[in-house]
């Protein structure tokens, strides 16, 4: 996945969520530093689609499905990008406010986090989303692109 490679790691995910579990948990050997959730969901950084999901009084995100339901409400975004994968309702991986926070999050990567790489080891355009790579976002097949 793109968000791991610019964040120098070179693990292979076959969903979204295990990756950001990957990054976020300190289970990666990279430096890559994972923004907290007030930090990412910010106006400068995301569309406000993406911005939706999250409240900041309460510090939690919320499925903008399933948000006054117990069931849409979460701590992580590991548990949020879970939920989108599991089909429990129209929330997809790879569009509407999801993909802007895993834009923002391709954005920390590549411009503010404090990885570092070896000259011509990093290609601008080899680390920009593919709309291909994103059918394995999620186990669901309606999800492929067509």
């Amino acid at each position: 996945m793109r968000l791991a490679r610019s964040a120098g790691c070179r693990e292979r995910f076959s969903k979204a969520s295990q990756m950001l579990s990957h990054l976020s948990n300190d289970n990666c050997m990279t430096t890559f530093d994972f923004p907290r959730n007030r930090e990412l969901f910010h106006k400068k950084n995301m569309e406000q689609s993406g911005l939706q999901l999250y409240d900041r009084e309460a510090d939690v995100l919320e499925c903008p499905n399933c948000k006054s339901k117990p069931r849409g409400k979460f701590k992580s975004l590991v548990s949020l990008f879970k939920h989108a994968e599991s089909n429990t309702c129209s929330l997809k991986v790879r569009t509407g406010p999801i993909y802007d926070v895993y834009s923002a999050l391709l954005s920390h990567a590549l411009y503010e986090s404090t990885v570092m790489y070896m000259p011509g080891e990093l290609s601008y355009d080899e680390y920009m989303p593919d709309y291909n790579e994103y059918r394995f976002f999620s186990g669901d097949d309606s999800d492929v692109l067509e």
